[in-house]
């Protein structure tokens, strides 16, 4: 079976996507324990505190092993802290439980509403809470969910309301009262909560922040348990503290030794999907983190399957198929086709920026603000991004001034994301989630927000669209299947879904001219020797996380040969995608300094013993 993906362009990009977010990732980490939530979260940073968590968490040290006869005495000392902190807990939260009526959720220390929260989920896995029958219109039920009220009035009220199964925790006992019902909720609770990896995890995550175990004595155990080479003068420098663990993680990350994907902080993943847009071939297709099928086939690897499964960057996940994120930016040039084509803007048409569009309730501000992009047309707003046109292109499409009406917005908004594909799978012959339309706020949605949720195979197949001036191909990464003797007996290929006759051809051009200025203005392509089009995209899921950074583009501009879309997710800014992107289109056209960025991403790779993982 021959596929249509080019095999070293695949593996560049891979290797071209690890090193960006480990570059990312590098740049974000402080070394302090509380980071403080900016009102921007392109400043965000991430503790290292978070880091030398995720060593034990995510199962790059193996906690597991310290308890072996075979543990080193590093490994016996941080077990050693590690129950100290658990007894502690556990004692603190008996205390806390046995109490008739103890403090408000809300009141808790924020260590003890996690385990909180934790108990909760325990009970509700175990099936001893049981969700199908509470009430959640039921005073208490509310109480406990605006947390006003304590575990454990909450859970007192749950046996009398027979929301627990009381067979789970005291099967010996037919009729017994609530007080004795309770007493052996708590004694289930704190029996089974120190065999739980959940709880393990937050033990761990505790002792960490409270210094019972070091980052040094973490880091120290990655050449205890093999993980890393041995180095017998780093790892004495690490455990008898001349070596600082902040400044070991940041070397090691940087040198990919320690990959984001093992780590599994945020930004930890990405994807990119490289088509011929004048075929609809799928050249690339490639999710970060992968991992190392090998140990898999035949005979299952079982350690290195159960941390593929709870590895919390998801690595079997494929993020060019599956994930699905707001498009951000890269949406503009559906909205632009919609504009046009339902007449309430031409290229020319101007707007003039106010910075706050205040013709919606939200009012929601231009990028910019409180700068302003001035008076501009399409291709300008195009080109500098301005959302506040796309704001009133989005409010013009639902009826404009004095005639405004959601659904119509709405409606003609989903007509051109249908004839983009963005409504549908792509058709590719792996495991593929549909991309979602926006339902509501065309105001929002035209800028690429409100509930848009686009896979990153689907913005390829989109921005490929474009290139070739409206051909939406139906996807396939199969090419042929030939016998033994090389004879080709089935053929495969992508074939045309539908064409997109709406725009005219100075409509694409406009649409195209835009995109091209969008690239001449960007830093990352500066000096770059081909010429391309493209759009970026910045995507807010939480102020608790780097937003996600999205490309789309192709090349050349005046003659497309590829399309590409990138996104790392939680990537912050959205130039970084786009420097990705320009690597990916540099190696594709055999630009020396792209192709020898991704070699030297693969060697480090290579050197670090981590390809795939």
């Amino acid at each position: 079976v021959y596929l249509s993906i080019d095999s070293v362009l695949q593996k560049r990009v891979y290797n071209l996507l690890e090193n960006e977010v480990a570059g990312i990732l590098v740049s974000k980490l402080v070394n302090q324990k509380e980071v403080v939530i900016p009102e921007d979260t392109a400043d965000l940073m991430i503790s290292i505190y978070d880091a030398y968590v995720s060593l034990v968490n995510n199962s790059i040290v193996n906690a597991k092993h310290f308890s072996k006869p075979d543990a080193t005495e590093l490994e016996k000392t941080i077990l050693s802290e590690h129950d100290k902190k658990e007894n502690d807990v556990i004692k603190a939260l008996k205390d806390q439980l046995s109490q008739l009526s103890g403090a408000a959720f809300k009141d808790l220390p924020e260590e003890y509403q996690d385990y909180t929260t934790y108990i909760i989920s325990m009970l509700k896995t175990n099936k001893v809470l049981l969700t199908d029958q509470i009430d959640t219109t039921d005073e208490t039920y509310i109480n406990w969910a605006n947390q006003t009220i304590s575990v454990n009035e909450y859970l007192r009220y749950a046996i009398e309301q027979n929301w627990i199964d009381i067979t789970k925790i005291n099967s010996n006992s037919k009729y017994v009262d609530t007080d004795e019902v309770y007493a052996a909720l708590i004694s289930y609770i704190l029996e089974n909560l120190p065999d739980s990896d959940g709880f393990e995890d937050e033990i761990y995550r505790y002792a960490v922040l409270q210094d019972y175990i070091s980052g040094e004595q973490l880091c120290a155990a990655l050449y205890d348990q093999g993980v890393l080479p041995q180095d017998d003068a780093t790892a004495e420098g690490l455990k008898n503290g001349s070596l600082s663990a902040y400044n070991f993680l940041i070397q090691k990350i940087g040198k990919l030794e320690i990959t984001p994907g093992q780590l599994g902080l945020k930004p930890c993943s990405a994807s990119a999907v490289v088509m011929n847009p004048n075929s609809g071939e799928v050249l690339a297709c490639v999710t970060y983190p992968g991992y190392d099928n090998n140990r898999l086939a035949n005979h299952v690897d079982s350690a290195y399957y159960n941390y593929l499964v709870t590895s919390s960057a998801s690595p079997m996940y494929n993020n060019a198929t599956q994930q699905r994120t707001a498009p951000g930016s890269t949406f503009k040039m559906l909205s632009s086709a919609a504009g046009l084509c339902e007449g309430v803007i031409t290229p020319e048409t101007k707007i003039l920026d106010l910075g706050v569009f205040d013709k919606v309730s939200n009012q929601p501000k231009c990028w910019a603000y409180p700068r302003t992009h001035g008076d501009i047309n399409m291709m300008q707003a195009l080109e500098h991004s301005c959302n506040y046109y796309f704001y009133e292109v989005g409010w013009r499409l639902a009826g404009g001034d004095n005639n405004y009406v959601d659904a119509t917005g709405i409606d003609r908004l989903k007509k051109y994301a249908d004839m983009f594909g963005l409504t549908e799978k792509t058709g590719i012959e792996i495991e593929e989630n549909v991309s979602t339309y926006a339902t509501e706020y065309p105001v929002m949605a035209a800028i690429g927000q409100s509930n848009n949720n686009i896979t990153t195979i689907a913005l390829a197949r989109y921005v490929s669209s474009i290139a070739n001036n409206g051909t939406v191909y139906n996807l396939s990464i199969l090419d042929h299947v030939q016998n033994a003797d090389g004879e080709v007996i089935k053929q495969f290929g992508p074939t045309e879904r539908n064409h997109i006759d709406a725009l005219t051809g100075s409509q694409w051009t406009a649409i195209r001219t835009g995109m091209e200025m969008v690239v001449q203005d960007m830093t990352a392509f500066t000096g770059f020797p081909i010429q391309v089009a493209g759009k970026t995209g910045t995507a807010q899921e939480s102020k608790l996380s780097g937003d996600h950074a999205l490309f789309v583009g192709y090349a050349p501009s005046d003659a497309p040969q590829i399309a590409v879309a990138c996104r790392i997710a939680n990537g912050f800014k959205s130039s970084n995608a786009a420097a990705v992107g320009k690597d990916i289109i540099g190696c594709y056209f055999g630009n020396d300094e792209s192709i020898q960025k991704a070699e030297a991403a693969e060697a480090l790779a290579l050197e670090s013993g981590v390809v795939g993982d």
